[in-house]
């Protein structure tokens, strides 16, 4: 089927498409989660339990690697940073992560068909072509990635097994009352206080008298890095958006009528059904009395339930799942979101049906299907306000790109450019391509677009941008270099002054404040002195601390630590903070009731990232990983 997806469909020009197939790395007790290819044979260079690695495999995940960070780091980019980085380790510990997590899904039976896969890959809109999937361009991106279609198919394949083995290893967190009111009142507590920020720049004349030449210089040796000048270039661009073009887009019914025919697969509702359960836990070496008395539990509250009993109150009453507190509601769940185990049992019954107890390696459920909804393809009229706004941007991206290629043509052959309303314009100064000016329009974009151009004199071809479409013509270049003292003896007395002045600054406020403690000062004394405001903000709790006082984590920390009128020394950012307690931190309870559904909804994301990453962490312990002879990182 994939094969017959990959060769059919119409050609088209190849559009660009950085990162689609980058790496996505999710770091955890040394390992790293990646979604890359699988292994395709050839030379093998680690096993992870019985699952190869090949060479071919690790090789192109880790050029990938290599080449993303490149495009990030651009001139920056060294290569002996793949050695200070560890890539070579990160890359092994990526695949071997991958393999455990495949292993892991195999043995629950999470599988994924051929058809989803098709589908997901079919759905990327960098793959279509007026809105319809393009096999030329899908062959075209993925060489350029040194990918197979093979590889990237069983990248995808992998990725969706690895969302669906995620939620499943999720059902078994929960979250506790005692830690949803912990967490309401680290949203919810709240303090006064009274504050005085001390900015280094109220020292900079002192600092500057003290600046020598000496020290300058010194500062300078010590850091060159610091004031390296990167790769510059100069260039012409013009610019056309998306927006400008839409009053001049027209289109008619029969062109909604095909549009909608041709992207029929977007209009349509998937089979899916509204679940709520009851669901009793299992330890992994639990006895097998006990899984009889859950299942025994279970069968008694499904006839409760047939005879009347209200499934929502029993679940509240009984399940071990963290939707218990909600009736027991699952949500909503198409097929291939749930585990196999459940979906055949669920996916069978029609709505107002209980199964009866499933069991699956966590333990017992017992499922109510509320809501059902079959599968079916919306018709035109209904999905016509979409379809329209869909081909509207189609068409307007269409038209921009072809009236922005009339102007470099233009360009080109010297000649004028074409009157095109909305075209923008214009030249830059000198730029490194980590810092474009914020004039120029997409600047990160087209700051990309200008240093690939190769050499002074040359024109790029037009390409996308988020809003619009752009071009650029390479006027000058200049290179990387670390200048001389004398060059940049301006940026370096900038930035020595820069930390002096923080030095000094801490300094006066640990004296000022050993003054206030011992009584020799106030706050409000210290002010008139320095002629600085006294920051007075209402009571606010740590979701909501003051912009006036720009106290990162740590300080909102030790404000929220105070006792009523003691005082402390806090760092904001490069200002000092001079913090007295007013009043401490207090909390009311009565909106507890109305926000402990949504702070328990999110405690409860958190927990199951966390015991996702704790399970993958313990395959990792019980992983055995043997190094072919001959590999070395």
């Amino acid at each position: 089927m994939l094969r017959f997806f990959r060769e059919r469909g119409n050609s088209w020009i190849l559009k660009g498409l950085l990162g689609l197939v980058a790496l996505t790395f999710i770091s955890w007790g040394g390992f790293t989660l990646v979604q890359g290819p699988a292994a395709v044979g050839g030379k093998v260079v680690a096993w992870v339990n019985d699952t190869p690695i090949s060479q071919q495999e690790y090789d192109g995940t880790y050029y990938r690697q290599v080449e993303a960070l490149r495009r990030q780091l651009g001139a920056q980019f060294k290569d002996e940073l793949i050695q200070q980085l560890g890539v070579r380790q990160q890359v092994l510990a990526s695949l071997v992560s991958e393999k455990l997590q495949l292993q892991e899904a195999g043995r629950l039976g999470i599988r994924v068909s051929d058809a989803e896969v098709a589908l997901r890959i079919q759905e990327v809109a960098a793959f279509q072509r007026g809105g319809r999937f393009d096999p030329a361009i899908y062959r075209q991106m993925l060489e350029a990635n040194r990918l197979s279609p093979r590889q990237f198919e069983e990248a995808q394949r992998s990725d969706i097994i690895t969302d669906r083995l995620r939620r499943y290893i999720g059902m078994a967190a929960s979250v506790s009352e005692v830690e949803v009111r912990e967490a309401y009142r680290l949203l919810n507590e709240r303090i006064k206080v009274a504050a005085l920020s001390v900015s280094p720049e109220s020292f900079e004349k002192e600092a500057a008298a003290q600046a020598s030449e000496k020290d300058l210089r010194e500062h300078y040796e010590k850091d060159k890095e610091k004031f390296r000048i990167g790769p510059q270039r100069k260039a012409q661009w013009w610019y056309l958006s998306f927006e400008a073009v839409l009053p001049r887009v027209a289109f008619s019914d029969r062109d909604l009528k095909e549009r909608h025919e041709q992207t029929r697969s977007r209009y349509a509702l998937a089979e899916q059904v509204t679940l709520s359960q009851i669901f009793l836990k299992l330890p992994p070496d639990g006895k097998p009395e006990q899984a009889e008395a859950a299942r025994k539990k279970l069968q008694g509250l499904r006839d409760q339930v047939r005879k009347g009993a209200d499934f929502a109150a029993l679940a509240k009453a009984n399940s071990q799942d963290p939707s218990a507190s909600k009736g027991g509601d699952m949500g909503t769940f198409k097929r291939g979101e749930m585990i196999p185990d459940l979906e055949k049992v669920v996916f069978a019954l029609k709505k107002g049906e209980v199964s009866g107890p499933v069991r699956t390696a966590f333990g017992y459920h017992l499922v109510l299907v509320r809501e059902r909804q079959d599968a079916r393809q919306r018709p035109f009229e209904e999905a016509r306000a979409e379809v329209e706004k869909e081909l509207r941007q189609v068409k307007a991206k269409a038209l921009a790109r072809d009236e922005l290629r009339k102007v470099r043509y233009a360009v080109e052959d010297k000649k004028p450019a074409p009157a095109i309303p909305g075209l923008g314009a214009g030249e830059s100064g000198f730029f490194a391509q980590d810092s474009p000016p914020s004039a120029l329009p997409e600047r990160e974009r087209m700051a990309e677009i200008v240093f690939r151009i190769g050499k002074k004199g040359d024109i790029s071809s037009e390409a996308e941008g988020e809003k619009g479409w752009l071009f650029a013509r390479l006027v000058d270049t200049r290179g990387a270099r670390v200048p001389a003292f004398d060059e940049v003896a301006a940026e370096v007395r900038k930035s020595w002054l820069e930390g002096k002045t923080v030095q000094i600054a801490r300094a006066r406020a640990e004296g000022w404040l050993r003054e206030i403690k011992e009584g020799k000062r106030t706050l409000e004394s210290l002010a008139k002195v320095l002629k600085a405001k006294l920051i007075t903000p209402e009571p606010f709790a740590r979701p909501g601390v003051p912009q006036e006082l720009n106290a990162g984590t740590e300080a909102v920390r030790s404000i929220f630590r105070l006792r009523k009128r003691e005082a402390e020394r806090v760092f904001a950012g490069r200002n000092v903070l001079l913090v007295q307690c007013l009043e401490p931190a207090s909390l009311d309870m009565a909106k507890f009731s109305r926000e402990k559904g949504s702070i328990r909804e999110q405690l409860l994301q958190e927990r199951q990232r966390l015991l996702f990453l704790r399970h993958l962490e313990g395959l990792r312990q019980a992983a055995k990983l043997r190094l072919e002879s001959g590999f070395s990182l």
